[in-house]
């Protein structure tokens, strides 16, 4: 009876045991994830741990919320080894997979980040942009292991007045005479520039800005200097984007974009302007050394130009109508492609195709227009200069022409405005 008693006094004991130690073990996390204390300690743990992967500094002024299964963060900052800001933020809101915040692969559910400034940077010299560089995977991973890829997935992200930076070297056209390269970079440094370039040590470099952005991104995947590249979907994003000297206006977005190894690849089958509906896809190429490379095809079904002075600002402001627009980088400068075209102004009608090759100089190309009526002095103020045009052919109702011809006039023929063309012709006799 005595040992009988003893046992069970041992198993009370030991089960009172095991349930204070899970008690002060529930009590532990419980601190940890919700008193003030709590949070310093967890907050220095996450950064001595996260410390090592980031090559930079990674401040966070302040951490709340039940840390088991989300967090609110404040007074956020990222920096790159030079001290340059990558992200900075107010603050942001988080749920995440707590298991999976130590491993190579993060998995947070829901982020909404308010006040975001975030900074992409490649300077004159620098091999990697500025994201490259931070989260560069050092680790020297034998060759016959298998290298687990350091990926962050976010299923949805929400920004709340984001801007955004982007930086990156501007060089003069290739080989360009050394007087046309001064009267280039000139240009480019100048105030009326369509680009936005400025000198900085070792070169120049053009930026462009982004503000007052609105919007919700999913399924993210973040994994810089990995082959599969990182990409996300736009829900929704609405804002002001500055990509020329010229600012525009977004007033809706949709669609995929994707940034892989020298490239930026997207596709956004909605693209509102405050008057414009379109759909946009294309790649930009980006080389180590000189300026962005364009594919990008823009499918205009209700154009209003003045939403597109940004991108050529002789449009005329009052012009309206639809078209499919290429924008494509050529070797002597940029093309604009033109096709299906309608465009409405002032006493002007003209439907068809053109190319325009804006470089050094200006010159039309595969020009198929009809136009009635024709009014000279709309065509003119479209136009980046005097008449006549090398490859613009006007003199008639309809207009054609090549790359290599030459401008000269034209007969004119059937029931076009001739009165516009009789005037061209006669400033040109003068």
């Amino acid at each position: 009876m005595n040992r009988r008693s003893r046992m069970l006094r041992l198993a009370a004991w030991a089960g009172g045991g095991l349930l204070a130690g899970l008690v002060l073990a529930v009590g532990a996390v419980y601190l940890l994830a919700s008193s003030g204390w709590g949070h310093k300690k967890v907050l220095s743990l996450t950064m001595h741990t996260l410390g090592p992967s980031v090559h930079g500094t990674l401040f966070v002024r302040r951490i709340d919320g039940n840390l088991l299964s989300g967090a609110r963060l404040h007074g956020i900052a990222l920096r790159d080894g030079k001290g340059r800001p990558f992200v900075l933020a107010d603050s942001a809101d988080l749920t995440y997979d707590v298991r999976s915040l130590l491993s190579p692969r993060i998995a947070i559910r829901k982020l909404v980040v308010y006040n975001p400034e975030i900074h992409i940077l490649r300077y004159p010299g620098e091999a990697m942009w500025n994201y490259e560089a931070i989260f560069a995977d050092t680790t020297n991973a034998p060759p016959d292991s298998t290298r687990v890829d350091r990926v962050t997935t976010l299923d949805s992200v929400r920004l709340v007045n984001a801007r955004a930076r982007v930086e990156f070297p501007w060089l003069p056209t290739p080989g360009l005479s050394p007087r046309a390269r001064r009267a280039q970079v000139a240009e480019a440094l100048s105030d009326t520039s369509s680009l936005l370039v400025r000198r900085v040590e070792g070169g120049m470099i053009r930026t462009m800005n982004f503000s007052s952005m609105h919007g919700g991104l999913s399924g993210i995947r973040f994994a810089p200097g990995t082959n599969a590249g990182s990409y996300f979907h736009v829900d929704s994003l609405a804002g002001r984007a500055q990509i020329f000297r010229g600012l525009t206006v977004i007033t809706g977005m949709t669609g995929r974009i994707a940034q892989l190894p020298g490239r930026v690849e997207f596709d956004a089958p909605r693209l509102d302007l405050p008057g414009s509906h379109f759909s946009a896809a294309g790649v930009v190429s980006l080389p180590p050394k000189g300026d962005p490379r364009y594919d990008v095809t823009f499918d205009g079904k209700q154009v209003r130009f003045r939403d597109l002075l940004w991108l050529y600002p002789r449009f005329p402001r009052d012009a309206h109508g639809r078209l499919v627009l290429k924008m494509e980088t050529h070797p002597d400068g940029l093309l604009y492609h033109a096709r299906n075209a309608l465009v409405v102004a002032r006493g002007t009608r003209m439907s068809g195709s053109f190319g325009m090759l804006v470089g050094d100089t200006v010159r039309f190309t595969d020009v198929d227009i009809k136009a009635d009526p024709l009014r000279i002095a709309t065509v003119e103020e479209f136009l980046p200069t005097k008449l006549p045009v090398v490859g613009l052919h006007i003199g008639s109702a309809v207009v054609r022409g090549s790359r290599t011809a030459a401008a000269r006039p034209r007969a004119a023929t059937d029931t076009a405005d001739t009165t516009g063309v009789r005037k061209l012709q006669d400033r040109r006799a003068r």
